[in-house]
């Protein structure tokens, strides 16, 4: 958990009690790679409701390897999708990440929501800081999209 800083691998949030239990995805499921159960490169931090969605699927983002620039959040809705003009196959992964992880459905989007809105009703250093702790996705989609906020910045 400190490792990741209590982030959510999957759902780029702290894992909290909307998120569920903290726990520890054997990215390769155990069950067909038992040699692979106790290797450290096959955890990856996950709270319990993303443990459970993602189960045995392989077929995922793995999220070592995911990139900033093949999800796109919408500023305004807190809507994720894949990223436009990504290549087909990339596209269709990303796609089925997002469904399967259920990381476009109303609880989702509202943490998101959340986490921003406790920055924008005071921004801050302070507050960007803890949007960063919170719900880090959030934070670098808006860097990405529209640049540091001048709040967030050193005087």
């Amino acid at each position: 958990a400190e490792a990741y800083g209590h982030i959510c691998a999957y759902s780029c949030v702290r894992v909290d009690t909307v998120t569920g239990a903290p726990t520890v995805d054997h990215w390769k499921p155990k069950e067909q790679y038992p040699d692979d159960a106790y290797e450290w490169d096959n955890y990856r931090f996950s709270c319990l409701t993303m443990n459970r969605r993602k189960g045995l699927d392989e077929t995922l983002c793995d999220p070592f390897e995911v990139r900033d620039e093949w999800f796109l959040l919408d500023l305004v809705t807190f809507g994720l999708s894949p990223t436009p003009g990504l290549p087909e196959k990339l596209r269709c992964q990303v796609r089925r990440t997002i469904d399967v992880l259920e990381l476009d459905l109303p609880p989702m989007r509202r943490r998101r929501e959340r986490a921003w809105a406790r920055f924008k009703g005071h921004p801050s250093r302070h507050t960007w800081k803890v949007l960063v702790e919170e719900c880090p996705l959030v934070a670098r989609q808006y860097v990405r999209q529209r640049g540091m906020p001048p709040e967030a910045q050193p005087p």
